[in-house]
């Protein structure tokens, strides 16, 4: 069993983690909205796997944003004095600002193993139509949503 991880924050800090990471989500849901809505003329294959890497950093920030509130909760949040110089408050944001950036290439590597699924298995004479974007975007959000998850097994040895 896991110990609990508790964060150190000082105000400020979690403050502004918490602000970065709102405001990844909503770059994340916008820029999946431009690319979805934009008529942008680009090929729909291309448009999927933007749709992908937005979503999966709106997932991921919004997973990250998600663990804050829950250690608030569960009485794993430290706010330490605004003076305190401690590792500990730079290491928890560091980690909580790195992570959501980390889903863009696990986003990446979703959307391109399933754009190459489905470019394998189709016929040749049958292209994507746009429903391709819609299924990358949600892959894409689950991707960094749980890409968290993944992270943290592969780091501690124990495979996906």
């Amino acid at each position: 069993m896991q110990r609990p991880v508790v964060l150190h924050f000082s105000r400020l800090g979690l403050i502004i983690v918490v602000v970065v990471e709102g405001l990844l989500i909503a770059i994340g849901a916008i820029g999946t909205l431009l690319v979805v809505f934009g008529g942008f003329a680009m090929d729909v294959r291309l448009r999927g796997i933007l749709a992908a890497l937005a979503l999966g950093l709106s997932g991921s920030a919004a997973y990250y944003l998600r663990k804050i509130y829950r250690a608030a909760f569960d009485g794993r949040l430290e706010i330490d004095s605004p003076d305190s110089a401690d590792t500990l408050l730079a290491a928890t944001t560091i980690y909580l600002l790195g992570r959501p950036l980390m889903s863009i290439p696990l986003s990446l590597a979703a959307s391109l193993a399933l754009v190459l699924t489905y470019t394998t298995v189709a016929p040749s004479d049958i292209s994507p139509t746009e429903n391709i974007v819609y299924v990358l975007g949600a892959a894409g959000f689950l991707t960094g949503f749980l890409g968290g998850r993944v992270i943290e097994q592969i780091e501690s040895g124990q495979g996906v």
